[in-house]
């Protein structure tokens, strides 16, 4: 798989040089993943991070009564990361494939090593963090409003998901039953 979509997106943060671009391609490794692939369970020790090069993924966890909670969804040009990973803390959540996909991974190690070595580094791992942030605090303030207005919202801002996402994952990451988004949906289309 090519690097190119990576380093394109990169480029569009800050200049890349020729030596980090060398040794970061020379890092990454592809990863292809069919559907409903966990690719990180409850317990365990996320090592790497990913970027999405093509595919679409969840993250979820389980709710006292064992049913699944989504809390995000991956499309392609989305990094897949956690803090607890990088921190070397047993994750409390599901990474699932959605779609077959092809990722591209570069440990929290050589991220290490990246960063102490290519100063630009930081000015990538910021710009990312920072977008994750923004998405979180998007989710948080999703949580605020009407069932209503987050459905609007979430078709308005990333109608990819509705195309990729089953119903009740997507009822799921809204906090609605499969019956409420059905209802909403129907409503749209009249």
């Amino acid at each position: 798989m090519s690097v190119a979509p990576l380093l394109h997106y990169l480029s569009e943060l800050h200049d890349l040089s020729g030596p980090f671009t060398a040794e970061l391609s020379i890092s990454l490794h592809t990863e292809r993943y069919k559907a409903h692939q966990i690719i990180v369970g409850e317990g365990q020790i996320e090592n790497r991070l990913w970027f999405m090069s093509s595919g679409f993924a969840r993250c979820y966890f389980l709710n006292e009564d064992g049913s699944e909670q989504t809390i995000r969804f991956w499309l392609p040009g989305d990094f897949i990361f956690s803090y607890q990973g990088y921190w070397k803390t047993p994750s409390d959540v599901y990474i699932e494939i959605l779609d077959s996909s092809e990722l591209l991974s570069l440990t929290y190690k050589k991220l290490d090593v990246l960063l102490k070595d290519f100063p630009e580094t930081k000015v990538f791992t910021r710009a990312i963090i920072l977008k994750q942030w923004r998405k979180d605090f998007r989710r948080t303030t999703l949580n605020a409003l009407h069932s209503e207005e987050r459905y609007r919202l979430l078709r308005k801002e990333s109608p990819l998901v509705f195309k990729h996402a089953p119903l009740r994952m997507i009822a799921s990451y809204l906090e609605m039953s499969r019956e409420s988004l059905s209802r909403l949906i129907s409503k749209e289309g009249n």
